[in-house]
């Protein structure tokens, strides 16, 4: 694989033939892997998060959690929430990398931020409660 300089963050045909493939019962991982390394060189970073699931928890193939967060981190320039996430996951428990309980939170939180999605208009983003006049006290219900 090509070490991305910038992250471009394209659809690869690559990509979603590999997914293809790997929808079957008996597939060729070899082929799968060749399709997912093509597909990161040309900058679908979807596809460094497969493959990077498949060093880290692919039953597959043998496992290799260094190289999976290091497309993790591949992921993550294009904010990717669950390349964010299993950053987070990696570093909590020290998978591929050293265990580092601020860096998991911080991955944690990136992810969590990343996967909300911004309200269309400006009255949306505003909480409801919001909309009052915040020196102005609630007025108690009436009971009946």
């Amino acid at each position: 694989m090509k070490r991305i300089e910038r992250v471009r963050n394209i659809r690869s045909r690559h990509y979603s033939r590999a997914m293809k493939l790997m929808e079957e019962a008996v597939f060729d991982e070899k082929e799968v892997l060749t399709l997912l390394e093509k597909a990161i060189d040309q900058g679908d970073l979807r596809a460094a998060i497969a493959y990077a699931n498949w060093y880290m928890f692919g039953p597959n193939s043998e496992r290799d959690e260094k190289k999976a967060v290091d497309l993790l981190f591949i992921a993550a320039k294009g904010n990717f929430p669950e390349a964010l996430f299993n950053l987070g996951v990696a570093h909590e428990r020290g998978k591929g990398v050293r265990k580092d309980a601020r860096a998991a939170y911080l991955f944690y939180l990136r992810a969590a931020l990343a996967g909300e999605d911004e309200p269309s208009t400006k009255d949306e983003a505003a909480p409801k409660h919001a909309a009052k006049d915040e020196d102005e006290p609630e007025k108690p219900e009436k009971e009946s």
